[in-house]
């Protein structure tokens, strides 16, 4: 090859590096120029070769923050070199939700570089929605008023009634995550003594009148129930054994004290204790109960029946056994901590609780009604009133400015015995009767 020759070729190659040859590549991404053997019959073609913006991806990647490996979505934004584009919404997956704390990409601006977009991961959780029982007291599964009502008959056959009521809510949890699955924290009580300010969660006791050579006989159904030497009706638990809130009706008579016909005298009568389960964080929140069943003066060994999720708390001794005593009313009380995945660290069950107690105006408390009549005595410390078959002792209580009559150990009282008139006026217009102890209002 001559040095012209070799000289031509060079010449070629160098220019063709910018340009490239008509071979049917017109319109399309080229890499290169692709090399051409030259000869002397080579015919000079030129093309033009543009540059143009690559598009780049942009993803933002939906990520569980439980599993970092689980991308629940993702989305792409599209934009070339220089190129800035407005990301109007995040298109986070229906029943997710972003976790806050987190940079928000909601009418974002972003600006694509010379160099390729990192995806960027955000957390997402599960979206659940909540609604609290004091925010739809219509509805019986999250707001419910439980009465015990306590229907008595006395020696002459005249009749009284009287009732202890209860506030309770809980909260609705609904996962979008999980096809709307529905969840509901424990009871709550909305309840509150005025005296201690503690959250009522049993119906306390309830002092009686005692007529002389009489026993009284208090029963729940079937169930006889304890009637102590202070002639107090025991204190009961406002949930069953499922830890739902109920009512009771209870009825009271009187028999001659020693006769056949006195359940109290039978060596066989069985009596009733209940254990109440509560949160350890709370406890006013009962996750469960259990009722134990004696004769009196037996010891009745117990096997505790824990609820699902929940175990003994830290430091707390359970009952091996229970005594069933017609005068003990002491109730038994047992705290329980929630039982913690290991994977997730959050506990098991209803995780949040919101709503709390409303600031003013919510009917709380034990709520009392009476008769009155001819028995005519009143004990405004107990709370004792006999009485007839006609007429009513209000009685009742709330939390925050609502004012209600009929207050027990913070009262007045003047009682007319010709007709067994009992009035009760509370002494501050905040107060009102919500002790579980003895300052319940007696009814007759």
């Amino acid at each position: 090859m001559s040095k012209f020759t070799d000289m031509f070729n060079k010449s070629i190659r160098a220019e063709i590096e910018f340009i490239d040859l008509d071979n049917g590549e017109d319109g399309k991404q080229i890499d290169g120029i692709k090399e051409v053997k030259v000869t002397p019959d080579t015919k000079s073609s030129v093309i033009d070769v543009n540059y143009v913006p690559v598009e780049q991806k942009f993803v933002l990647n939906y990520v569980d923050k439980n599993d970092p490996k689980h991308v629940v979505g993702h989305q792409d934004i599209l934009g070339k070199i220089g190129e800035t584009v407005v990301i109007d919404k995040m298109n986070i997956p229906k029943g997710w939700t972003e976790v806050p704390g987190q940079p928000d990409y909601n009418n974002y601006h972003y600006k694509f570089g010379s160099k390729l977009p990192e995806p960027k991961n955000i957390l997402v959780e599960h979206k659940i929605d909540e609604i609290s029982g004091l925010q739809d007291k219509n509805n019986p599964e999250l707001y419910r008023e439980v009465t015990r009502t306590v229907n008595i008959t006395y020696p002459d056959g005249q009749t009284g009634t009287g009732k202890q009521q209860i506030v309770f809510y809980r909260i609705k949890q609904v996962d979008e995550a999980e096809n709307n699955k529905t969840t509901f924290s424990p009871w709550t009580s909305n309840s509150v003594n005025a005296n201690t300010g503690e959250d009522i969660i049993q119906y306390g006791l309830l002092p009686l009148h005692p007529v002389k050579g009489y026993t009284i006989v208090a029963k729940d159904g079937d169930q006889l129930l304890t009637v102590n030497s202070k002639d107090q009706l025991q204190i009961q638990s406002a949930f069953n054994d499922q830890g739902e809130p109920i009512n009771r009706t209870i009825t009271v008579t009187y028999v001659k004290s020693g006769s056949t016909a006195d359940p109290t005298q039978d060596p066989n009568t069985i009596y009733s204790r209940q254990i109440t389960y509560v949160s350890s964080e709370n406890k006013d929140e009962v996750v469960g109960t259990q009722t134990i069943k004696g004769k009196l003066g037996e010891h009745i060994p117990v096997k505790l029946e824990i609820p699902a999720g929940w175990k003994l708390a830290k430091g707390v001794d359970a009952p091996t056994s229970v005594v069933i005593t017609q005068d003990d009313d002491t109730p038994i009380t047992i705290a329980l901590d929630k039982i913690v995945k290991p994977d997730s660290g959050k506990p098991t069950g209803g995780d949040k609780h919101e709503g709390g107690k409303p600031g003013t105006g919510q009917q709380g408390g034990n709520h009392n009604e009476g008769g009155t009549g001819s028995q005519g005595s009143g004990n405004s410390d107990q709370g004792n009133i006999s009485g007839g078959t006609t007429g009513t002792v209000a009685g009742g209580s709330a939390s925050g400015a609502q004012s209600t009559t009929g207050s027990t150990s913070s009262t007045t009282s003047s009682t007319t015995a010709a007709t067994g008139t009992d009035t009760k006026t509370a002494t501050a217009a905040s107060q009102s009767d919500t002790s579980s102890d003895d300052s319940d209002l007696t009814v007759t």
